[in-house]
């Protein structure tokens, strides 16, 4: 699942889930609009937030798609 379909779902905001994450509202911005990945760590918090609804595998699949060039990591 993306983390924008995870967020929606639940009815939770990119404000509210910054702070779960202990980033700032703009770092969740760039995750969702795919201006930057996270890094492998966040990967896993975020699996963790998510209660494993959004995955690594899901972060590697959405990356592949896009074609990104691996732009930094958040």
């Amino acid at each position: 699942m993306k983390l924008s379909q995870y967020l929606a779902t639940n009815g939770i905001s990119q404000k509210q889930f910054a702070d779960k994450a202990n980033v700032c509202q703009a770092t969740v911005h760039k995750w969702l609009y795919k201006n930057c990945i996270p890094s492998g760590k966040r990967m896993m918090q975020i699996h963790t937030l998510t209660g494993g609804d959004v995955t690594v595998a899901d972060w590697i699949e959405l990356h592949e798609m896009d074609g990104a060039d691996g732009q930094s990591a958040a």
